[in-house]
């Protein structure tokens, strides 16, 4: 009788867990339909980056005597050198004093930093660039 007891306890258990496994995979497959939120660029940046390129990106001061300073992610002329495929590059897989975060960030939060690190192109140099609605020819 001991055994009889056993082994029927070691079944409802099994059919237990079967049927949690197959409700929790229901349960997600049916929340699998509404579309996970876009990764937070700013945040990740903010956690990721910041610590040397500064929250504003402007940069800082360099990790360790001689070694380069963080670029200013804000600079318009390195915004219009560097294409976004360039800057993935960069980030995935480090450069100069950068370290790597191929390991760190997904391809979809990769492509949130990008974006981000687009947005912090100075207002200040866009407005120098732009055409000058200024009066033309003569003194105003």
């Amino acid at each position: 009788m001991g055994l009889g007891v056993v082994v029927d306890f070691r079944l409802r258990n099994a059919f237990s867990g079967t049927v949690a496994a197959v409700v929790t995979a229901s349960v997600v497959a049916g929340l699998g339909c509404a579309k996970a939120p876009p990764p937070d660029g700013r945040a990740l940046f903010q956690s990721a980056c910041a610590r040397c390129h500064s929250e504003d990106g402007r940069g800082g001061t360099p990790s360790k005597p001689g070694a380069t300073p963080p670029r200013d992610l804000r600079n318009p002329s390195w915004q219009d050198a560097v294409t976004d495929d360039q800057l993935r590059q960069h980030i995935r897989t480090g450069k100069a004093e950068m370290p790597p975060f191929a390991d760190v960030l997904s391809p979809n939060q990769l492509d949130a930093v990008v974006a981000h690190v687009r947005s912090l192109r100075s207002p200040v140099a866009l407005q120098a660039a732009a055409p000058s609605t200024a009066h033309q020819g003569g003194t105003p």
